[in-house]
This record gives structure tokens, C-alpha cells and sequence, in this order.
């Protein structure tokens, strides 16, 4: 009876360990995109709507998210605050503003990451208006 026990035994402490690194990897790779988000401002760098450039109406303003949920629109005489998560299993961070001007309501939507560096953020928002693209930057 012993010699039964011990395999399952066995088997359980592994499923509890490989478990346990999915949850470890998953807790790095939010602290990773938190930590790449979080730091410094974010300017666009090119902004679509359906392969239109509409990139030139966010020259002006530059983002900023903090780790406390809040993302903050800078533009030269204003700012702009809504609120931002991510969701670390579908890649992906929803952004929401309060009461939007026409050009940053197209950042209420949620963006499924495709690359990322420390440097810059590439994200696409399939939305009723349209397939949406946008490269964001370090400022």
C-alpha cells in the first residue's frame, strides 16, 4: 500500500508545483508590462482607424499610467483623467476616459498587446468603427 501511495503522492507535488510557476510566471509577466506601462509619459507614434493614419490629432498629448489604475491625458492647456487595467492572461489593457473629446474616445477601448519593449507599447482595438492601431512611445 505504501508503494501505491507514494506515486500519487508524487504526482500531486508536481501538479502543485508546476501550478505554482504557471502562477510565479504569470506574476512576473504582469509586473514586467506594469512596470513598462507605469514608468515615465507615453507619446503616439502612429495611430489607425481601418488602415486610416489619423496619428497627427494625438500629436499634442502624451499619457500617462499609473499603478493605481489612473491614466492621465496630457494636451497643452489641459488634462484629461480616466481609468485603465489589464488583464495579464488576454495580453491586453482597457482604457477608459470620462466624458471624451472625440480623439481620446477612441482610446476607450480594450487593446490586445502585440509587442512591447521597454521603449515602446503596439496594441490593436477591434472596435464597431473600425480595426484601431496604435503605437505608443517613451517619452
Amino acid at each position: 500500500m505504501k508503494f501505491k501511495t507514494t506515486p500519487i503522492l508524487a504526482v500531486f507535488m508536481l501538479s502543485c508545483l508546476f501550478i505554482s510557476c504557471e502562477k510565479a510566471e504569470q506574476f512576473i509577466q504582469k509586473a514586467v508590462l506594469t512596470q513598462i506601462i507605469t514608468t515615465d509619459r507615453w507619446g503616439v507614434e502612429a495611430f489607425t482607424v481601418s488602415g486610416a493614419d489619423v496619428t497627427t490629432e494625438y500629436n499634442a498629448y502624451e499619457f500617462e499610467f499609473n499603478k493605481n489604475g489612473i491614466v492621465t491625458a496630457f494636451e497643452a492647456t489641459s488634462t484629461m483623467q480616466g481609468d485603465w487595467k489589464e488583464d495579464i492572461q488576454a495580453l491586453s489593457i482597457q482604457t477608459n476616459f470620462n466624458n471624451p473629446n472625440a480623439v481620446l474616445a477612441r482610446f476607450n477601448n480594450v487593446w490586445y498587446i502585440s509587442k512591447s519593449a521597454a521603449t515602446f507599447v503596439e496594441a490593436r482595438a477591434i472596435t464597431p468603427n473600425g480595426i484601431f492601431y496604435l503605437k505608443l512611445i517613451k517619452k
